[in-house]
């Protein structure tokens, strides 16, 4: 359930509790010190976060429903710019890369899809070899995008079925 993911500011902060500033800021989703803090603490960008396995880039993907959608690319943007491995580091619960979160879309709506392909094509630009990292699963980003797309259409087509059948 790729939903699982999808953490709300609240439990992000809660995860952050002790953690390096710059994971901190990630998991509040202030991109612009976010970024200011990636230009000062450059070596922040490699921690891992001992509770949730999660480093800052993995943060900053998952913060899809922020305010700033350039906020957020920017913040990927310094970060791969930094430590371009970033995006093959795999969490230790089910080995997942920023790059799989990034393709586990989560909108259907262009301007959702918009930014989460910019912050897909950032990763692959920076970091071409990501793509070739498997889950614990044994699935790879670009399946982790087409397991989602596949859920949304059925989200769709349900949401259409219950729509057609109330009129």
């Amino acid at each position: 359930n790729y939903g699982l993911y999808s953490m709300n500011k609240k439990d992000m902060q809660k995860a952050s509790v002790g953690a390096a500033y710059l994971y901190s800021l990630a998991a509040e989703r202030d991109w612009s010190k976010v970024v200011q803090r990636i230009a000062e603490k450059p070596e922040e960008c490699k921690y891992v976060e001992p509770a949730s396995k999660l480093t800052p880039l993995h943060l900053i993907v998952l913060g899809r429903d922020s305010k700033s959608s350039s906020g957020r690319l920017s913040a990927v943007r310094s970060t791969l710019s930094t430590f371009p491995e970033a995006a093959t580091i795999q969490n230790e619960k089910d080995g997942l890369t920023p790059l799989h979160f990034a393709c586990m879309v989560e909108s259907d709506a262009p301007e959702k899809l918009e930014e989460d392909y910019g912050v897909i094509q950032l990763m692959l630009d920076k970091s071409p070899n990501a793509v070739d990292i498997l889950s614990n699963e044994g699935h790879s980003p670009l399946e982790s995008f087409i397991i989602a797309m596949s859920r949304l259409k059925k989200e769709i087509n349900k949401e259409g079925e219950e729509n057609s059948v109330g009129r």
